[in-house]
């Protein structure tokens, strides 16, 4: 049986350490200053004829929160936004479920203030709040599908609209609270700020579980997520590399470099004479950091 491999991302599949795991062990992208940054960080790239993505690895779990624009930026912007991405993911994840354990099982958690407005909100809802979180959940990634498969100009017109019409209707007929359209909504726009789209995809389907654990279980349910969660991204390899390598994170985050300007560094220079040997020769510039003295 033959076998027809026509992108990059089928031939990783195939080279995958784990490959039932949701996340993604080869970093693709289609920029070309992105890969040449992989391979001068000593990764190995996979490239496939007539296909637009190359793949790199290994692949570290924090090089799918970080793009390449980032390294053009001033370094204190850079960390903001690297941070901000790491937020949104863990937001995007566990918004909803936190909805759905507050509401089913820990209601002594919320304000009293807030948890008026929670109970009026949900008073007509007929469904359990974890029902209720994945209808929502449903119903916006039936919006975003079909948002990508629509033209350009109608798909974003219809992501916007139906999200704001959907939304009301839902909340008018009773079948969702206003909290919760919050929640889903604050959840699904923090999963957008993560760069890579096989990551998101990955957190889209971690809400799922998520929500289900937060509404069998409630917190518990929520802490065996992040368990499982830490464990199995500390347990996963790519080509047989560590997935979350600890000695990195400084380098990702732009915190390994000095701040402050360099000298030039001036190599030193084999020169051969016309009697055959060979002198060093140096270079007698001053660094370009110290000032002339007055006078000079």
């Amino acid at each position: 049986m033959t076998t027809y491999l026509m992108d990059g991302n089928t031939v990783a599949k195939h080279l995958e350490n784990s490959p039932y795991s949701f996340f993604p062990q080869w970093y693709d992208t289609e920029r070309p200053d992105a890969i040449a940054s992989c391979l001068s960080l000593g990764k190995i790239a996979l490239i496939t004829d007539n296909s637009p993505s190359v793949l790199a690895a290994p692949a570290r779990f924090l090089e799918f929160f970080a793009s390449t624009g980032d390294a053009y930026e001033r370094w204190h912007f850079s960390v903001f936004i690297r941070f901000l991405r790491l937020a949104a993911f863990m937001l995007s994840i566990m918004f909803s479920a936190f909805y759905v354990a507050v509401t089913t099982y820990h209601y002594q958690f919320i304000p009293a203030t807030l948890l008026k407005t929670i109970v009026s909100s949900r008073s007509s809802v007929p469904f359990d709040p974890m029902i209720e979180a994945l209808l929502m959940e449903f119903v916006i990634e039936l919006l975003r599908e079909a948002g990508v498969r629509l033209p350009t100009k109608i798909g974003q017109t219809i992501g916007i609209v139906g999200g704001l019409v959907i939304g009301q209707a839902v909340v008018q007929a009773g079948l969702a609270g206003n909290v919760l359209i919050v929640s889903v909504a604050a959840g699904a726009l923090s999963s957008f700020i993560v760069p890579n789209y096989t990551m998101e995809t990955s957190l889209r389907l971690l809400r799922f579980v998520a929500i289900l654990l937060a509404g069998f279980l409630g917190y518990f349910g929520l802490m065996v997520f992040f368990i499982v969660f830490i464990a199995h991204l500390c347990h996963l390899r790519s080509i047989n590399r560590e997935y979350i390598c600890l000695n990195g994170v400084p380098f990702y985050m732009f915190l390994t470099r000095s701040l402050m300007p360099q000298s030039v560094a001036h190599p030193v220079t084999d020169v051969v004479a016309g009697d055959g040997s060979k002198h060093e020769m140096r270079s007698e510039a001053q660094p370009c950091h110290q000032h002339a003295k007055p006078g000079e």
